[in-house]
């Protein structure tokens, strides 16, 4: 869904499923664009994906998860910057009981999970 030319710059992108884990009949996915890449100033990003998951997961049926992905530029090898994305996007969908089912970084030269560690 996120072609590897697209994966260049910093982005956020929430794919939602049903509760049977397939992708809803009109999908629902949400891009945020213009990601800071300075984690300081990345607070009001991650409120902003607690409340769409709030606001988005509450309107489905139960069961319902996300997809997360965090795309970026360079190698497809999770560095500091994309651990810490996964630590405090994963807090932020537990705090809304959002199901996570799959964290995964998108970068032109590939595509991985982002695997608790």
């Amino acid at each position: 869904m996120v072609p590897p030319r697209s994966r260049q710059w910093p982005s956020l992108v929430l794919f939602f499923l049903d509760g049977d884990g397939t992708a809803l009949p009109v999908p629902i996915v949400v891009p945020a664009d213009d990601v800071p890449q300075d984690l300081e100033a990345e607070a009001a990003v991650v409120e902003n994906v607690r409340w769409i998951l709030s606001q988005v997961l509450g309107w489905l049926h139960p069961g319902a998860s996300v997809v997360i992905m965090v795309t970026r530029a360079g190698a497809a090898e999770p560095d500091s910057d994309d651990l810490l994305w996964r630590k405090r996007l994963s807090e932020a969908a537990a705090g809304q009981g959002a199901r996570v089912r799959l964290m995964c970084l998108a970068t032109p030269g590939g595509l991985l999970p982002l695997a608790a560690g």
